[in-house]
């Protein structure tokens, strides 16, 4: 296989996993669609403020659940606690945190160092946000924009995408992605014009 002709498309907590691979394996570039910047801990406190509010909670109680969840992220990301010592000492914790996959895997992703990883990849990186995604934000991506740029000026490249939500889906805003991922709303159709845009990269950087 020639590494000169594979790119990778990673979404969501792919890219962070995807950082980490093409340092070691050689490929043409790397697309990181709905991701983030900042580190898993950072990301994960400010996704709950973010969150919460989409789903019309007053201030005074995001800022109550926010507070919880940090004491909970430092138990569980920063002193390695494991569920059942969570389920023991604060059994409030276990929600929310998996994300659906073992605790093992979480808080390795909660001790990688994003900029670390970035710093060594030298390659053409595609960064995408669509602006109707609920679990993440503008901010995050334009800040792996950047950091990737100030290692290695002109790599990265932003594509916004206006209606486009987490899954690709078009949706009118961030708070209708959240009905439809609590099942309260049903999803809309593909948001192929992205495709476009990333099939134009693509051209670009296999002409390169």
């Amino acid at each position: 296989m020639d590494p000169n002709r594979v790119l990778i498309f990673a979404h969501s907590i792919g890219p962070i996993e995807g950082a980490s691979v093409v340092n070691r394996v050689p490929v043409r570039g790397l697309i990181a669609a709905e991701t983030i910047g900042k580190d898993w801990f950072s990301y994960d406190i400010e996704n709950v403020r973010r969150q919460l509010l989409l789903q019309g909670e007053g201030y005074g109680k995001v800022e109550s659940d926010v507070r919880e969840r940090e004491r909970c992220d430092v138990r569980f990301y920063l002193q390695k606690q494991t569920p059942t010592v969570l389920g023991r000492e604060a059994p409030q914790c276990l929600e929310g945190l998996l994300w659906g996959a073992s605790y093992t895997y979480m808080q390795q992703i909660g001790d990688v160092n994003l900029a670390q990883e970035w710093r060594r990849v030298d390659i053409p990186v595609l960064v995408i946000y669509g602006t109707s995604d609920p679990k993440t934000s503008e901010e995050e991506s334009l800040y792996l924009v950047n950091m990737i740029n100030s290692f290695h000026p002109g790599r990265a490249t932003y594509l916004r995408v206006r209606g486009m939500s987490h899954g690709f889906d078009k949706e009118p805003s961030q708070r209708d992605s959240m009905l439809v991922e609590k099942g309260k709303r049903k999803p809309g159709n593909f948001d192929r014009s992205f495709l476009t845009d990333v099939q134009g990269w693509i051209d670009r950087v296999m002409r390169q």
